[in-house]
């Protein structure tokens, strides 16, 4: 399989877009829960274009020769949402400053544990999705994870850049998620399949 292909390239960058859009409507809202509905617009987004969001695709990726294109859709996935931070950081970094300044409060293995529980999250999101069809099945898990506080790497990108934080703690908070949240949807994608046989 071709890494960096045109296509590869769009539908990773385009879906770090869509997950900075949906950023942005949740820091601007001023309930948590509706701007957790709205942010689930993000991941339909992604769904609806078949885009390439690492969070959605790292539960299926088995293989060794997986390894660089997960790595490669990541970045773009952050580049994109970096983007769309940058952009509203111009109106809105105090906000993206209160929501960073609060992940940094917590140490790195509850990080990787939030992340965790929001790669199950997302990976409840895709699943569910395939096999109802209802945008109803990704706001729920969309939604449960924002409620709950849990690390999702790409939007995180997105509320650094927006706070303009390029620190060295942001780039391991950002690593640590990126990690944790492979970790939860991949165990929860065997323990899954198991149970289907």
């Amino acid at each position: 399989m071709k890494v960096f292909t045109k296509e590869n390239t769009l539908k990773g960058f385009l879906a770090g877009i869509f997950i900075g859009l949906g950023g942005c409507v949740f820091l601007k809202c001023p309930y948590k829960e509706v701007g957790a509905f709205l942010f689930a617009c993000g991941l339909i987004s992604v769904i609806l274009f078949k885009l390439n969001l690492y969070t959605g695709k790292v539960a299926y990726a088995r293989k060794f020769k997986d390894i660089p294109n997960l790595v490669y859709m990541c970045i773009l996935n952050f580049i994109g949402a970096g983007i769309i931070g940058l952009m509203a950081s111009t109106y809105m970094q105090d906000s993206a400053l209160k929501v960073v300044e609060a992940k940094f409060l917590v140490d790195y293995w509850t990080v990787f544990l939030k992340a965790m529980l929001c790669g199950v999250c997302i990976y409840l999101a895709v699943e569910l999705y395939k096999k109802s069809q209802s945008f109803i099945t990704v706001i729920m898990p969309v939604m449960l994870f924002i409620a709950a506080g849990f690390e999702h790497c790409v939007a995180n990108a997105f509320y650094f850049a927006a706070a303009r934080c390029f620190t060295l703690d942001a780039l391991v908070f950002s690593v640590v998620g990126f990690l944790g949240n492979a970790a939860g949807s991949i165990i929860l994608d065997i323990l899954i399949k198991n149970v289907e046989k």
